[in-house]
């Protein structure tokens, strides 16, 4: 009877320690799933970042081309308003200057 109680306490030590290897192998592989799948999340995390950072991106050259195409249209209406109004008194500064050339040869 003592035989058969070592043998069992001898099969039972022989289970533990199967079951402690099959129980490190499984935590093994949990472990290594667990870090390709946060490997995966990460890599679809930077792609996705990427890709909000480059549509922002695009946005603001947009607004700012926008932006820049109406204040070159401004500066140029600016210019032909001045061109314009330097149009309207051409007359005048030439007459001004005829007459203070004129006045200035007369009394000499």
């Amino acid at each position: 009877m003592f035989t058969e109680e070592l043998n069992l306490i001898k099969e039972t030590e022989e289970n533990a320690e199967a079951l402690r290897k099959s129980t490190k192998s499984d935590a093994k592989r949990l472990v290594e799933e667990a870090q390709s799948k946060a490997a995966r999340i990460l890599a679809d995390a930077e792609l996705q970042a990427k890709q909000n950072f480059d549509a922002l991106v695009r946005s603001g050259m947009e607004i700012a081309d926008g932006q820049y195409e109406a204040a070159l249209a401004a500066a140029g209406r600016q210019c032909e308003e001045m061109a314009d109004r330097a149009g309207l008194k051409e007359k005048d500064v030439i007459g001004t200057i005829v007459e203070r050339i004129v006045k200035s040869s007369v009394n000499c």
